[in-house]
């Protein structure tokens, strides 16, 4: 629908600025959805990554700290060894099983120390490796002297069983540092995508409130522009109306009139030539058909019927003027019989007008059912013919009198439906509710 001034509604620069806000903030909401997935994505990977080695890490921490043990234990085992041992074939296996638990520790220790690690694991692990060290050079002295033990190994060994203790508990405290810290940037990461997402939610809620408010105000403004149009039909149908009635009256009375006026004339007129008779009976036909022409146009301008009997008598009038100028049989049929408003008399009448009409001009028929009743509380007007119904070319679509039918009958509170099958005519259904039979202005 068009407003008064011929623009489409939101086509103008408040419609341009609504449409590119609209898809301004529809970016913004995008683009701060799209970051905070991207944002999401960014930290899980971070966290896969980070969780994956820290993991490789602590395992091979806890994987040599283990070896180490296992080893501490066999060193132990070999110094408890020791002190049972007299023969000499046994010092010299012991001297060999030293030497290569000896050799097994620092393969642990180096191994450890030449990864990266932090100041208190590197320096539990060069502790473990000095009292490591100074157990075997106490050992191999005294395997060295056939002894079996000695006050300084049982000091250095305790030594080295508490540089493990440090170096587990080390390890610990750093693996435990480390997931903390690691929770702690996770956290942040994926609050930071959580907070950008539901800004973006809040941010979409709010142009969409914003896309409601301002759809409301265009809906509310197209309504108005609605109502004023459906004034103005309204009016415009009126003025029409009028103007009708007055240029029937005035064709009627004046024109009317004059033609009787002159036939009067013509009837007292005499002459003895037959050439001048003859004239004068045909200027008598002429003012004769003048005269019909001037009823039949008067009754299809606004007809005095109606205005004097109502809509039943106006279409019974119309119905039987239509078969005398057509030679197509109408039959009408009624069960009302009361007045009702005028204006809805009007429209009535027009729309049945109109109907007949596109009958006489695009259908075969050779017969037209004409209906006025009331059923279940409301009015129904129907015309229906024989012809071939709606051409299959039209496609559907709707003529201006269809149109203008339709709008008739909503301007009076009811509604128009058209049904054709090919072969089967057209049939036009008119539904007043019957309230609205007495509230139309007249």
């Amino acid at each position: 629908m068009r407003d008064l001034s011929g623009h489409w509604p939101g086509r103008g620069r408040e419609g341009k600025f609504f449409v590119g806000a609209l898809l301004v903030g529809f970016g913004i909401v995008l683009a701060a959805m799209v970051g905070s997935g991207l944002i999401g994505l960014r930290a899980l990977g971070q966290i896969d990554r980070e969780t994956s080695s820290l993991t490789a890490e602590q395992l091979r921490d806890t994987s040599l700290i283990d070896e180490l043990a296992h080893h501490q234990a066999a060193l132990g085992v070999l110094l408890y060894s020791l002190a049972d041992e007299h023969r000499q074939a046994e010092f010299l296996r012991l001297t060999a099983d030293l030497r290569e638990e000896r050799s097994r520790i620092e393969r642990i220790v180096r191994d450890a120390l030449t990864a990266r690690l932090v100041i208190e694991v590197r320096t539990a692990w060069q502790e473990v490796a000095a009292a490591s060290g100074l157990v075997f050079e106490e050992a191999e002295r005294l395997v060295g002297a056939r002894k079996n033990n000695s006050p300084e190994l049982s000091v250095r060994y305790r030594s080295l069983t508490a540089a493990s203790d440090r170096l587990m508990e080390a390890s610990l405290a750093h693996a435990s540092r480390s997931r903390g810290a690691l929770l702690v940037v996770d956290d942040a990461l994926l609050s930071t995508a959580r907070n950008l997402f539901l800004a973006a939610l809040g941010l979409a809620a709010a142009i969409a409130a914003l896309t409601v408010a301002a759809s409301m105000s265009v809906f509310k403004r197209l309504e108005r522009k609605a109502r004023d149009m459906e004034r103005l039909s309204l009016r415009v149908l009126s003025e029409q109306e009028e103007n009708a009635r007055r240029f029937s009256q005035d064709l009627h009375d004046e024109f009317g009139q004059t033609l009787n006026a002159i036939e009067s004339s013509l009837t007292v007129m005499h002459t003895d030539q037959a050439e001048d008779r003859e004239r004068l009976r045909d200027a008598m036909n002429l003012v004769r058909e003048a005269q019909a022409t001037a009823r039949d146009m008067a009754q299809l301008l606004r007809p005095r019927i109606l205005d004097d009997f109502g809509l039943d008598a106006g279409l019974r009038e119309l119905a039987r003027g239509f078969s005398q100028r057509t030679g197509i049989t109408v039959d009408y049929r009624s069960q009302v019989r009361e007045r009702m408003a005028p204006l809805v008399e009007t429209h009535l009448f027009r729309i049945c007008q109109e109907a007949l009409t596109n009958v006489s001009r695009h259908s075969t028929a050779s017969k037209v059912d004409v209906s006025l009743t009331r059923q279940e509380r409301r009015l129904e007007l129907t015309v229906a013919d024989d012809g071939g119904g709606l051409a299959p070319e039209s496609g559907g679509r709707q003529g201006m009198g269809i149109v203008g039918m339709r709008e008739r009958a909503q301007v009076i509170g009811g509604d128009l439906t058209v049904l054709s099958q090919p072969g089967a005519g057209v049939t036009v259904l008119v539904h007043v509710p019957e309230q609205a039979l007495e509230s139309q202005p007249a």
